[in-house]
């Protein structure tokens, strides 16, 4: 074996070439998978946590709307009459308020809103005609559906639903 300037042998072609040939395909392989498995665990954990985001909101979307609605009964007015500041909560209205509120990950074509009212909590109607006087209850419940796209494993629809009642103060 030859040496350089410095004293250090130097190797052969044939030891490079063995030692480069020999690990590197091996590593290739080994790096590959163990990328795949950790890019799943970080989408994965991404989407997890989009998930709980999710029903995080639909929860806040729920008491919204009860809020909404308490505050929007028979007896909002000014001078006995409905004004714009005080438009009457029906179904459709806490609907559109609802979708409204902004949440920007939120796709609201899969956001549905059921409003029901009632007297005395054990009868429910989905229209506020009669019983939407102080003191009446009102049931807001917010279902939103998400799909789950984790990389490697099937996709699937989680679907999450809150419920929120209150009364009915003005």
């Amino acid at each position: 074996m030859k040496r350089l300037a410095c004293g250090i042998p130097r190797p052969s072609a044939y030891l490079i070439i063995r030692r480069l040939s020999h690990d590197g395909a091996a590593s290739l392989v080994e790096f590959a998978f163990s990328a795949s498995i950790l890019l799943m665990l970080i989408m994965g954990t991404m989407v997890i946590s989009l998930s709980l985001y999710s029903f995080h909101y639909i929860s806040d979307a729920a008491r919204e709307g009860v809020r909404y609605a308490e505050v929007r009964g028979s007896s909002c007015s000014s001078n006995g009459n409905l004004t714009a500041d005080c438009p009457l909560a029906t179904s459709t209205a806490l609907q559109t308020y609802i979708r409204g509120l902004g949440f920007p990950i939120i796709n609201t074509a899969n956001l549905t809103v059921t409003t029901t009212w009632s007297a005395d909590d054990s009868t429910w109607a989905s229209s506020p005609t009669s019983k939407n006087s102080p003191g009446d209850y009102v049931k807001v419940v917010v279902t939103y559906t998400t799909p789950v796209k984790i990389p490697f494993v099937s996709t699937q629809n989680l679907s999450f639903s809150s419920t929120a009642v209150g009364v009915i103060a003005d």
